[in-house]
């Protein structure tokens, strides 16, 4: 009886971990654009006058952001670019076409040196 039960929890395991989304998760370019995307959200609510505000801020809406301004500001530094608004590369980054794109650097690089 053990072992069955081993080996159905183990093909369980295998089964979910196979329907991971690996093209949304941080690194990839889809996330950078989710996350950009969130940022400009909270940006464009921060003067907003709303009871309790910072309670309607979830974390993984503040982590998202904040990836967001941490990618660009890792980047922004290069050589190749001059430094810009954040919320510009970010709003750049948004409307990108993540298809074109296989790797974050990449992605980055051309949405922040436009």
């Amino acid at each position: 009886m053990r072992p069955l039960l081993l080996c159905a929890l183990l093909s369980i395991s295998f089964c979910s971990a196979a329907k991971t989304d690996r093209t949304n998760e941080p690194g990839s370019p889809a996330f950078l654009q989710s996350a950009c995307q969130e940022y400009i959200e909270l940006y464009n609510k921060k003067d907003t006058e709303m009871f309790g505000a910072f309670l309607t801020t979830s974390k993984e809406e503040s982590f998202r952001a904040g990836y967001c301004l941490g990618a660009i500001s890792h980047f922004e530094p290069d050589q190749y670019c001059q430094k810009g608004s954040k919320y510009r590369a970010a709003q750049r980054i948004s409307k990108l076409d993540i298809f074109d794109y296989r790797s974050e650097e990449r992605f980055i690089q051309d949405a922040v040196c436009q």
